[in-house]
């Protein structure tokens, strides 16, 4: 873990900008920068080059020179679809539609397996319900039970391709 010297401008900041305690400010800071990426280089007012970070989960920007943290700020919010030209919303869109289908087309052969699935536990609670030896239907309870195993699995893979599809349509 790389160590960041924190400045008193940059907790003064953090404190005003980013809604923090002035205790929690320089380890809040710290910890922002552990998982900051990089963006770029620009000149301060002394016409020193110092290095952005952007925190993106957080949406906040970080200004360091060398290993001291500077200041810090709320990013911008999200870019207006309207900002982009048509071209590239044009793209957005094609890819987005294609996501769509993909996410739908797997859902649809996710809901077959667990059809055929939930076909296959139907037949052996069947098969269970007719045998009379307690050993067929010690190792029918078996199979069931992989079964259903296999039955919450599937349905996890249904339920993630669920919330990519909500996610791409959410976007659009």
């Amino acid at each position: 873990m790389k160590e960041y010297h924190v400045t008193s401008h940059a907790i003064e900041r953090a404190v005003e900008r980013l809604g923090q305690t002035r205790s929690h400010a320089r380890n809040h800071l710290v910890t922002l920068m552990q998982t900051a990426v990089y963006q770029g280089e620009q000149p301060n007012a002394r016409g020193v080059m110092t290095k952005i970070y952007d925190h993106h989960r957080s949406r906040t920007r970080l200004v360091v020179d060398g290993t001291r943290i500077v200041t810090a700020y709320k990013m911008e919010g999200p870019l207006d679809a309207e900002s982009f030209p048509k071209e590239i919303r044009a793209a957005i869109q094609r890819k987005a539609s294609a996501l769509t289908r993909q996410y739908r087309k797997e859902i649809r052969s996710i809901e077959t397996e667990l059809a055929e699935v939930n076909l296959e536990i139907a037949r052996l609670q069947l098969n269970r319900a007719r045998a009379r030896s307690p050993k067929v239907r010690a190792a029918i309870d078996v199979k069931l039970t992989r079964l259903r195993e296999t039955y919450e699995s599937i349905e996890r893979k249904q339920t993630a391709a669920g919330r990519k599809l909500a996610e791409v349509a959410a976007h659009v």
